[in-house]
């Protein structure tokens, strides 16, 4: 049960709006059980957030169901043709039940701007959630990464003109890290009206206690999808170039996660032995996570990267890119080393002090989705006590 370190609400005035159930699904009933929570407008099975009472969620799974009956009929032939529509169609079922709340926070997707108008024209608040840098900055970054290693841009998002669109109409943004922020603010967004609040976890994490000797493999893991925003390719480059001068020559290196196939044959011409795994089931993955030397997480971009946290809770130190947004986390409270994915030098550097030095020292915090929703809560009082109308 949820300490209430905040005050019971007599009257609820926060809704959620998301398309699917992200991670929503880990602290929407502590909203509603401090009383905050109005209703929670989703798009998932049926047995999804069955904690929280009928009459304070709708749930819209028409789009998931089809998504799903789309993969598993034809996989992924003719998706990006039809994802679109089914997008519409959640929208479409949404304005129709959506009532606005004092205070509604979006999960930025693109498919939310009839809902969110609808909350704007009664003088309501609108706070979208980024999850990834402005489409913009993003866009631009995958651009320049493709032309110089002579890779497709599998990551084109025909969805971040649609995300910028309903981005224009929040009167506030919630990121996960402050490198999701400053993307916001090149983009011309107000910084006093961009919030940084880093995902939680179901549980403490109270040390990183691994420490390597120098004999034997370096066992080395990267847990994600494997696409381009990922920075695979410049992490396995560096590997290939520079192994033989690390303090443990042999690195054993496995990728875990679902992967673009053009990307990974990319990755395999790099001549750098890896094994790949499709799947580890989310259940097992922190006691999977044990079995290595540290986790690495080389992005050229990346909201926040919760396999950081992950691989905290087991024990093993990380090693994450500066343009990742669980940067903000390792440098707040230690447990791995920070790179620049474009540096190969400070690649080296990060990887040789975990070899020979292990984990740096990990304060004592509490990222649980309890401390999170109490955090949130905060945010979006005092948003609610101090706004003051913009233009959209």
């Amino acid at each position: 049960m949820l300490k209430k370190n905040i005050p019971f609400e007599k009257i609820a005035w926060l809704n959620i709006v998301v398309c699917g159930k992200f991670h929503y699904e880990n602290y929407a009933l502590n909203l509603q059980e401090l009383g905050a929570l109005k209703c929670l407008y989703f798009s998932h099975k049926r047995t999804s957030f069955s904690k929280i009472p009928k009459q304070n969620k709708v749930n819209h799974p028409l789009k998931e169901v089809l998504l799903h009956l789309h993969l598993y009929l034809i996989k992924e032939f003719a998706l990006s043709h039809l994802l679109p529509i089914y997008h519409w169609i959640w929208e479409l079922e949404l304005s129709r039940s959506f009532v606005a709340a004092p205070v509604n926070l979006f999960l930025l997707h693109g498919n939310c701007r009839r809902a969110m108008l609808i909350a704007r024209s009664q003088g309501n608040i609108v706070v979208g959630e980024a999850v990834n840098a402005h489409p913009n900055q993003l866009q631009t970054t995958l651009l320049n990464e493709a032309k110089l290693f002579h890779l497709s841009n599998q990551d084109a998002d025909e969805g971040g003109k649609k995300i910028i669109r309903d981005a224009k109409l929040c009167d506030y943004l919630l990121t996960p890290s402050f490198s999701v922020k400053e993307s916001y603010v090149k983009e011309g967004f107000d910084p006093e009206r961009i919030f940084v609040l880093p995902y939680g976890l179901n549980k403490k994490i109270n040390s990183v206690s691994r420490v390597r000797h120098l004999k034997g493999n370096f066992n080395l893991l990267y847990v994600g999808q494997i696409f381009l925003r990922k920075g695979l390719h410049r992490y396995i480059q560096f590997l290939r170039d520079n192994q033989a001068l690390l303090p443990i020559k042999t690195i054993d290196l496995t990728l875990v996660g679902r992967p673009n196939p053009d990307y990974l044959a990319a990755l395999r011409e790099q001549n750098y032995p890896f094994h790949h795994i499709s799947h580890i089931a989310n259940n097992e993955m922190i006691e999977y996570m044990k079995n290595f030397d540290a986790l690495i997480l080389p992005s050229i971009e990346d909201g926040f990267g919760m396999v950081v946290v992950e691989a905290m809770a087991a024990g093993i130190p990380v090693l994450v890119s500066k343009h990742a947004g669980a940067s903000d986390l390792v440098n707040e409270i230690g447990g791995g080393y920070i790179f620049d994915p474009f540096d190969e030098k400070s690649m080296f550097n990060a990887l040789k002090n975990c070899m020979e030095n292990g984990p740096p020292p990990v304060k004592c915090v509490d990222l649980s989705w309890a401390m999170y929703s109490q955090k949130l809560l905060q945010i979006l009082s005092k948003v609610r006590n101090e706004h003051n109308p913009i233009a959209a």
